[in-house]
């Protein structure tokens, strides 16, 4: 939550002070050839910002490699290739396991409102009319 404020704060700052927008920012964070200061700031706030992130998941193992990749986008900041598909497959099997533990309450909790119902054996203690 504070790395997410200090880049939202810094991002802001860049903006404002060169009257731009977001895609200009993220234009420059992308090239290669700007090592302005702001940028080079924001870059190591990403960097940090993710392994943060990383760091909440426990998996402060995954070596991120953050430099410029060429990707399907073109050039960009970003994690390795490595990192990025070990990050990708945590994900997926991170998600694999909730969905499973969900499904599971799911039907935890269906049996358990089968259970709940208790039906009398025997209409005859219900007043007639009232449910029968």
């Amino acid at each position: 939550d504070v790395i997410g404020r200090e880049y939202e704060k810094h991002r802001v700052s860049i903006s404002e002070r060169n009257q731009c927008g977001v895609h200009q920012i993220y234009a420059s964070f992308h090239r290669q050839s700007d090592q302005s200061k702001d940028i080079a700031r924001l870059r190591s706030l990403h960097e940090e910002m993710d392994r943060v992130v990383a760091a909440a998941y426990g998996w402060s193992d995954v070596d991120l490699s953050h430099g410029f990749r060429a990707t399907k986008q073109g050039d960009r900041y970003t994690l390795s290739e490595s990192a990025s598909r070990t990050v990708l497959e945590r994900l997926l099997t991170l998600n694999r396991h909730r969905y499973a533990e969900e499904a599971n309450a799911g039907r935890r909790a269906e049996g358990a409102k089968k259970t709940a119902r208790v039906r009398p054996k025997h209409k005859s203690h219900v007043a007639p009319g009232l449910f029968g």
